[in-house]
């Protein structure tokens, strides 16, 4: 049986022209499979497109790189930083090999400093502690499906065909995706600049923060021992009263057999009589 490249499921994030090539792709294979001769045996497979190109995605290019009504997918590398990141190069190492691997498939990729544009990566569910990631998105459709596991050719992979073939789920994004006009660089340099001459206020703010947390252990040993002190003399109260409550026992006790000593005696004396 042919492979299904199109499920029925998948309309969620394909349509138009692209679901079209990818209808035509499936019946293609199909018959490829199905005739007197079965065919070419490498009629039915995709053929390999040249390398796509990978762009940054900026507020100045965002629409051209992936347009509203597209429906086309993009494939947006989320890194942990930019050109300056030491692990940049790796990185989008990942996003290079999985274009390369997905020629003839409806998909742009393009890649984002995640830890500058952060209004743009809540859009997709994007957190800063998620970094790097992909996210496959239909602008045309406004659904995404994020990517959940070690970020790597193979996973990534397996997330973006999973897109394809309708395995993966989509979901609605949460806000318009909107890239801020922000320069990354600046803010990458202003980070750097603040890490090597801010020694000083890291001294600072730790000395405060060690004076601040000896003041938290000093309220916690004092309110400790008040607690203590507190149960100690609720403990004597306690052992005090338990004595009171004996000994005023005892006394009703003895009052009371006094008190039936002079009535057995009083009987006596009128037996007498």
């Amino acid at each position: 049986m042919a492979a299904q490249l199109f499920p029925e499921n998948a309309d969620a994030m394909l349509s138009g022209e692209v679901g079209t090539r990818l209808r035509n792709a499936q019946g293609g294979a199909a018959g490829d499979e199905g005739g007197e001769g079965g065919g070419s045996a490498g009629a039915g497979k995709k053929k390999a497109g040249a390398p796509k190109a990978i762009v940054e995605i900026s507020a100045a290019n965002w629409e051209e790189v992936c347009p509203p009504s597209s429906s086309t997918l993009c494939a947006i590398g989320f890194l942990s930083g930019g050109e300056e990141s030491p692990t940049f190069e790796d990185e989008l190492a990942v996003v290079k090999a999985s274009a390369a691997a997905h020629t003839s498939d409806p998909y742009v990729f393009a890649w984002v400093d995640g830890s500058c544009l952060l209004g743009f990566g809540e859009a997709f569910d994007v957190q800063p502690m998620g970094l790097p990631t992909m996210v496959a998105y239909s602008p045309k459709k406004q659904r995404f499906a994020g990517f959940v596991g070690v970020f790597g050719i193979e996973s990534v992979n397996d997330l973006l065909n999973g897109v394809l073939s309708g395995r993966v789920k989509t979901k609605p994004v949460y806000q318009a995706p909107v890239v801020d006009d922000v320069d990354c660089k600046a803010v990458a340099a202003e980070r750097a600049a603040a890490g090597e001459g801010g020694g000083d206020v890291a001294v600072e703010e730790e000395e405060d923060m060690g004076d601040f947390m000896a003041e938290i252990l000093a309220e916690e040993k004092a309110a400790k021992k008040a607690l203590e002190e507190e149960m100690k003399r609720e403990a004597e109260e306690k052992k005090a009263q338990e004595k009171a409550d004996k000994e005023a026992a005892k006394a009703a006790a003895k009052e009371a057999e006094g008190g039936k000593k002079k009535k057995s005696k009083k009987k006596k004396k009128k037996k007498k009589k």
